[in-house]
């Protein structure tokens, strides 16, 4: 195995992804082909004699260390009993959102094989770059197929945009894994202080019960903040869009048609409304509010400064790390979000792996092999084995639903913290994946974002927020939609 690592990558979170793409024509870094510039280290390991070499662009490592070493394991261990040679580029956010891997891609100079959350390869799909789920469904093994098919029909409808660009075939990335967003955190050592009941007081039922929770905490708890939403630019979604899920505002960021943009609908504005009224109005959440992630409030719940939040699956690893005491006892535990009129107040974000299509002027019978070798590492990563131990080093959940018992055993106070079991069960009654469009990113990122944190610092009024994300996005959709005629 090669292992090329830029010297630019840093050690980023998924918010770092988000934040790549407000600005989408960021300049290309070091090049992720061999040879493509400075900055690149070299290791090899694997099996020698090896029946084919391919290339693999990884995103997943950016999750945590652990991930990472996931990565690099799972490579080392498909190389030594297949023989095939992974030619691995640790890649960052900036070169997966930026114009550094389009722009390979572009000159033909793609890798065979790549990972990456699902809701950023809509760009590489819409170029035919990526290859039809359909067109390799038959190199996973049966046992795979058999364990995923639960995702493939609402995960088609999460790219049924493509449609309307005349593809026929619209599962590009195959999720690999896949986390609900959002379930609820809280301590409930802070819970019990306050003269709640965690059994019966978390989690919140509702809005009002919430209020009245992150209320009571404030007030009669050890913790100063109650309850602590996120106005970071790439956060701000924890709280407003499971809310506008549970009250049935089906789409997300998009109309069903994928030609508007749904933020100025009432479920939108009510759910802006009710978000803003928790830090201005009831000042249950913390004065940092307009800027804070979700990684500052990990660790302010840690500390003890603030007793519930909403933090993204993915940040689970990170609170093992850190609060292991707490972790483990379940003095940290989490919840599911509340059902509404519009069903679990969840969307399902997947990270995904994506076999590349042939360039041009490749030769066809080494290409052939290189893509058989790629794709026995994407066996590699829905193997039982492999995804056994996902939820413990990313915070995703695994996708084979034949792993779903066995994945609490792998948790540290799991019957405490009840972290694996709240993801699985949201996963259960999550009916919606979070679209590939190519718009997904700047939308979250640089159209929404911001004037949910002008809400929040009452530079806007929630629904004047909605209106002008609304305007904006529609602007957009028709420049994208206009442009492909």
């Amino acid at each position: 195995m090669s292992d090329k690592s830029h010297t630019t990558q840093t050690r980023s979170t998924r918010r770092s992804l988000l934040k790549a793409t407000a600005g989408i024509t960021v300049a290309s870094v070091a090049g992720c082909t061999g040879g493509g510039g400075g900055g690149t280290t070299n290791n090899s390991s694997g099996g020698g004699g090896s029946s084919a070499s391919f290339e693999f662009w990884d995103i997943l490592n950016t999750q945590s260390r652990a991930a990472k070493q996931m990565v690099k394991t799972s490579v080392n261990d498909y190389s030594s009993s297949s023989g095939a040679n992974a030619e691995v580029n640790y890649s960052g956010y900036q070169q997966l959102t930026g114009s550094n891997w389009y722009s390979n891609f572009e000159r033909g100079n793609g890798p065979h094989i790549i990972s990456a959350d699902t809701i950023f390869t809509g760009r590489f799909s819409e170029e035919e770059w990526l290859m039809p789920f359909e067109e390799w469904k038959h190199l996973l093994d049966d046992d795979v197929v058999e364990n995923i098919q639960w995702l493939i029909e609402p995960f088609k409808e999460a790219n049924a945009w493509k449609g309307k660009l005349g593809m026929e075939q619209v599962i590009h990335a195959l999720p690999v894994m896949a986390a609900p967003q959002e379930p609820f955190q809280v301590r409930v050592d802070h819970l019990e202080a306050a003269g709640l009941d965690p059994k019966k007081d978390f989690p919140p039922k509702d809005f009002e019960d919430l209020l009245r929770v992150a209320t009571a905490l404030q007030e009669n708890g050890p913790g100063d903040i109650g309850f602590q939403l996120h106005g970071d630019l790439f956060d701000w979604y924890t709280l407003l869009t499971p809310m506008v899920y549970a009250n049935g505002g089906e789409g997300g960021y998009f109309a069903d048609d994928f030609t508007k943009c749904p933020l100025d609908s009432d479920i939108w504005i009510d759910a802006m409304e009710k978000t803003v009224s928790l830090y201005r109005e009831h000042e249950v959440s913390g004065p940092q509010t307009p800027n804070i992630s979700t990684e500052q409030t990990l660790a302010l719940m840690i500390n003890g400064q603030v007793s519930m939040s909403i933090c993204e699956p993915m940040d689970m690893p990170q609170f093992a790390e850190k609060g292991p005491d707490l972790f483990t006892s379940g003095d940290l535990q989490w919840g599911s979000f509340w059902e509404g009129s519009g069903g679990l107040g969840s969307t399902l974000l997947p990270f995904g792996m994506a076999l590349a299509s042939k360039p041009d002027g490749v030769d066809e019978a080494k290409w052939q092999k290189q893509h058989e070798a790629a794709a026995g590492l994407l066996n590699k990563w829905l193997s039982k084995d492999f995804q056994k131990q996902v939820f413990k080093n990313t915070g995703f959940y695994p996708v084979r639903e034949d792993v779903w018992s066995e994945v609490a055993g792998t948790i540290d106070g799991a019957d405490k913290n009840r972290a694996p079991q709240v993801i699985k069960s949201m996963i259960d009654r999550t009916e919606h994946f979070n679209t590939t469009h190519p718009l997904y990113g700047s939308f979250s990122g640089s159209t929404i974002g911001p004037k949910v944190q002008s809400a929040l610092k009452g530079e806007l009024s929630p629904a004047e927020a909605c209106k002008q994300a609304a305007a904006e996005g529609d602007k957009q959709l028709s420049e994208y939609w206009s442009s492909r005629q």
